[in-house]
């Protein structure tokens, strides 16, 4: 302020020494009024430089100089007016000052709150969103947050805290929660206080109910001021919305997931009703001439027909292994009991167990000389091999080979189910895996399957973080190849020369 006015008397001076009329020298001296409420900060300033010029200007550059009487008395009103205008300019400088500062509050929170509504917007996931939101709490308010959100029995989760000072007293704040007073503020859907530990409690209020508690440390600040307590709702407002929002997508989830499951059932019972009344009614059929003709059928006739029980009964068998199968995968019950298994006995077992119901098929075993093993689920990979091969079994005609062909392929093992049948149209290879297709192959058995055995064997192969493909042959045929990792939970191939 004394500097202002100083440069103003040194220019009026100026202006007096060059001739200027004494109307140029009021102005410089309200323009000093008006510099002095730019810049500084209190009214109090530009209203004791109001008070100043009015007699400087008296006492330097009115007749007579250096004194403080006047022998105009025009002069008395022109004093006046500059007082007055000097004042109202120095009151209406601060008033603008005022609202341009309030502006820049408000830009600084819009700005704020959009770029937190941004990032909350980016994120998917109820947890995430907390995570989120807490530091964008902390840098906002530049204080230690912490925000705790319920579920859906109105019960805190564990707390999910960000320290903005870094310091000491954040660790014990974040330490120092009160739970009990956390949930006094979920009963009421009021903000609290908790003095002792000089924590602020602010609900999280969703459309019909409390999603969380925000908790703000106190500790070396004051209260909330009226700016931070606006920015503080608004933020809640958002936490809120995103919080909702996801909960809303997650029901709406959990929703799509129930229809599917009740449409999978449905397709399920159809199918199984379907696929499933072909063989018992040829089963009905067999014991029912072998217990009404048994005095009159030959021999040959009863062995073909206790035949044609088994097969129709050994193909119920494993239907109902499959079904069986389906149904813990969606639930989420498939769960692996890995152990080394040498590949050699894996694959002689899967092809001992199809030709003790296939004594007809040729199959062929290519397996190389050296010892493999694999820390894999054996009961599991050999359902996907008894499912691969009874399904080359199935649309392969009776002097068609059947190949099963297995090598390492760096630290995986490939596995290979080589058939000579008609092989898969290009059409149905994108769908093969799909759970009911069984359009797939054109094939020469009168029972198709239920179209469950393909993707029992997708799902058994990525459980083992595999992958399972299908190709046709150049010739004729078709291929399901599928890769299992040799050793996957130690990162290391386990294999012995023989």
């Amino acid at each position: 302020m004394i500097f202002i006015f100083l440069i103003g008397l040194v220019l009026s001076f100026l202006f007096d020494y060059l001739g200027f009329n004494e109307a140029n020298i009021i102005l410089v001296f309200t323009l000093s009024v008006l510099l002095t409420a730019q810049f500084t900060d209190f009214f109090i300033y530009s209203f004791i430089s109001s008070l100043i010029v009015v007699p400087c200007f008296n006492f330097f550059f009115i007749e007579p100089r250096y004194s403080f009487n006047v022998y105009d008395a025009d002069y008395l009103i022109t004093f006046f007016i500059m007082l007055m205008v000097t004042l109202m300019a120095s009151i209406l400088t601060n008033r603008i000052k005022r609202i341009a500062a309030v502006a820049k509050v408000r830009e600084n929170r819009m700005k704020f709150l959009y770029e937190s509504n941004k990032h909350l917007l980016l994120v998917q996931g109820q947890e995430p969103i907390v995570n989120e939101s807490v530091k964008n709490l902390a840098r906002i308010l530049k204080r230690d947050v912490a925000i705790s959100r319920c579920d859906e029995n109105h019960q805190l989760l564990p707390l999910q805290n960000y320290s903005y000072s870094l310091k000491e007293e954040a660790s014990l704040f974040l330490k120092s929660l009160s739970t009990e007073e956390m949930a006094k503020v979920i009963s009421s859907d009021h903000d609290g206080l908790d003095p002792n530990l000089q924590i602020y409690y602010y609900p999280i209020l969703g459309k019909n109910d409390t999603l969380g508690v925000i908790a703000i440390s106190l500790i070396n600040k004051d209260k909330l001021d009226e700016n931070e307590m606006t920015l503080l709702q608004s933020l809640s407002t958002q936490i809120a919305f995103a919080l909702e929002r996801e909960r809303l997508y997650e029901q709406h989830k959990q929703a799509n997931l129930e229809a599917e499951r009740e449409r999978l059932r449905g397709n399920l019972l159809r199918s199984i009703s379907h696929d499933l009344k072909t063989p018992l009614t040829s089963i009905l059929g067999s014991t029912s001439t072998l217990i009404q003709n048994n005095h009159i059928i030959t021999e040959e006739i009863r062995l073909e027909l206790l035949n044609n029980i088994y097969d129709e009964t050994t193909w119920l068998q494993r239907s109902i292994e499959n079904i069986l199968s389906m149904t813990k995968i969606d639930e989420g019950r498939l769960e692996l009991d890995k152990h080394p298994e040498l590949l050699e006995e894996l694959i002689t077992e899967a092809v001992t167990r199809i030709q003790r119901f296939h004594p007809q098929v040729k199959i062929v075993v290519d397996i190389e000389e050296e010892m493999v093993f694999l820390n894999v689920d054996a009961v599991l990979i050999e359902t996907v091999l008894v499912n691969l091969l009874d399904n080359a079994v199935h649309f392969s005609k009776e002097n068609q080979v059947i190949t099963v062909r297995a090598y390492p392929v760096g630290k995986d093992v490939c596995f290979q189910v080589i058939d000579e049948g008609r092989g898969i149209s290009e059409e149905d290879l994108p769908f093969i895996f799909d759970r009911f297709y069984t359009k797939g192959q054109g094939g020469v058995s009168h029972k198709k399957g239920i179209g469950l055995g393909l993707t029992i064997c997708k799902s058994i192969v990525q459980a083992h973080h595999g992958t399972i493909t299908v190709f046709n042959n150049v010739l004729n045929g078709c291929t399901f190849e599928f890769l299992i990792p040799m050793d996957y939970e130690n990162g290391a191939l386990s294999s012995v020369e023989g």
